[in-house]
């Protein structure tokens, strides 16, 4: 089901007088809509979000409905409906010229299958603990609190993530991408943004640029498989201390600055590690760092 909201006749007045003010002065038309709606749905429902221009800021709260409030010009309109399992609503896409600028504000149930797709579009998500899933051209992403799978994507704009899903992917073209946390499934790719990975623990990885650097502050978890590889860019790794695994590095026209500090009877050990070798320290992780044109360092705290 969906319901198509259009501003009142009353407002006609208003918005006349408004058009007259902006042709005296010269200035825009800028009419707004005000967007106030609120649907029940399950604590694992479905939710599609749908915004060409602006921003969404989504909150999940423990009440089994979704609110949703905002702005956005009154003559493209507001769409939404659904069920108590799968809710569907957003701002129409121009056709012709610019979208409209829309500001949406939602709140919806924390563990709700979040999925949000715009082009102009910021787009915040805090404190839902279901599976996120966003993609955007131009925007900001940005995603914090316990989801249990992230899916994000902004091709100019930065992805930036503080949470530990157990399962990962993100990408963007020139935009940086930021993620505080750890996971156990996990594949990062840009083209010329940087990549800068810290504060959690990691299982299986692939972390991968073209022409951006990639820096790794974190420790493994046992068994772990990590890759880092850029083809034009440095790879800095500061790996924990207990760090203990098969390190092979690979620079074959950068250079290699390695440093991997292990506790031997009280007396670090300093390993310099050619341009392209490998360094088995102990049975337990596996990383490997590539870079083609750029540097690889690596420093065990």
């Amino acid at each position: 089901m969906h319901t198509r909201h259009r501003h009142r006749r009353d407002s006609l007045p208003r918005l006349r007088h408004a058009a007259l003010i902006a042709l005296v002065i010269g200035a825009p038309l800028a009419a707004q809509e005000r967007i106030d709606h609120r649907w029940p749905l399950d604590a694992d429902g479905m939710v599609r979000i749908y915004n060409f221009n602006g921003t969404v800021r989504i909150t999940g709260w423990s009440r089994d409905s979704v609110v949703v409030t905002g702005t956005t010009e009154v003559f493209r309109g507001f769409f939404g409906g659904g069920t108590t399992k799968a809710l569907k609503f957003g701002v129409e896409e121009a056709i012709k010229g610019p979208t409209p600028r829309s500001e949406l504000t939602v709140f919806l149930p924390a563990r709700a299958r979040l999925w949000v797709r715009g082009a102009s579009t910021d787009v915040e998500v805090r404190d839902v603990a279901g599976v996120v899933d966003v993609g955007v051209v131009s925007g900001r992403v940005r995603v914090s609190g316990s989801p249990a799978e992230v899916y994000a994507e902004t091709m100019d704009g930065d992805l930036e993530v503080e949470a530990s899903p157990s399962y990962f992917r993100g990408k963007t073209a020139t935009g940086r991408l930021t993620w505080t946390g750890g996971g156990d499934d996990v594949t990062l790719a840009t083209v010329s943004g940087a990549i800068t990975v810290a504060g959690g623990r990691l299982l299986r990885a692939r972390i991968e640029s073209i022409t951006g650097d990639i820096r790794y502050t974190g420790s493994l978890k046992p068994g772990a498989n990590v890759t880092f590889d850029t083809h034009a860019g440095d790879v800095w790794l500061t790996l924990a201390k207990d760090t203990a695994g098969e390190l092979s590095v690979d620079a074959p026209f950068g250079s290699v600055l390695g440093k991997i500090y292990k506790g031997q009877g009280g007396s670090p050990v300093l390993i310099a590690l050619p341009r392209s070798g490998t360094v088995s320290l102990d049975q337990g992780v596996t990383i490997t760092a590539r870079s083609f044109k750029g540097r690889v360092v690596v420093v065990q705290q």
